[in-house]
Order: structure tokens, then C-alpha cells, then sequence
């Protein structure tokens, strides 16, 4: 039961197909900007609330693994492109 309701009712309420709803409630679907607003008109809130928990998840996922992503540091500089374009300027 979701705040009540089973999911094939809140699916309907929502608008969406059950499996939809059912995917984004057991982890396997993000929170998509269409969904976003049709929870925020359902329960009252704002689309930018649902996208903002969505990222903070997101975020919180991703950061499990933050130490396994390798990248380069950035070091700005003048390239070839760069000074082309200084001297057309």
C-alpha cells in the first residue's frame, strides 16, 4: 500500500501505466521530469522537489563508487585552437 492505495490505484490516480509506477517505487526507474509533475500536482508539491530528491538519490548512489572513477585533472592552457582564434580575432 502506497499512502493508502494500492499501486494499480495510485498508478491510475497518477495517470501511468502500473508497471511504471512500480519500477520508480522499488528502485529500478528514476524520477523522470514528467513524473516529477504529475507527483507534484498529485500530492501538492513542486516537480523541482521530486527532481531535487531524485539527484540528491542519484548522487548518493553514485558517490559509492566515487573512489573507482578516474579522471584526469583539468589544466588549463593554451592550445593550438586557442591561439588560432586570438590571432582571427
Amino acid at each position: 500500500m502506497l499512502l493508502g492505495l494500492n499501486v494499480t490505484e495510485r498508478a491510475k490516480t497518477l495517470g501511468v501505466a502500473r508497471p511504471t509506477l512500480s519500477r520508480v517505487i522499488n528502485g529500478k526507474s528514476s524520477i523522470s521530469p514528467e513524473m516529477a509533475i504529475r507527483l507534484a500536482k498529485a500530492f501538492g508539491s513542486t516537480a523541482e522537489t521530486w527532481i531535487k530528491m531524485q539527484a540528491t538519490y542519484d548522487l548518493a548512489q553514485t558517490g559509492k563508487c566515487a573512489k573507482q572513477i578516474k579522471v584526469k585533472r583539468y589544466k588549463p592552457g593554451k592550445s593550438k585552437l586557442h591561439s588560432q582564434t586570438m590571432v582571427n580575432l
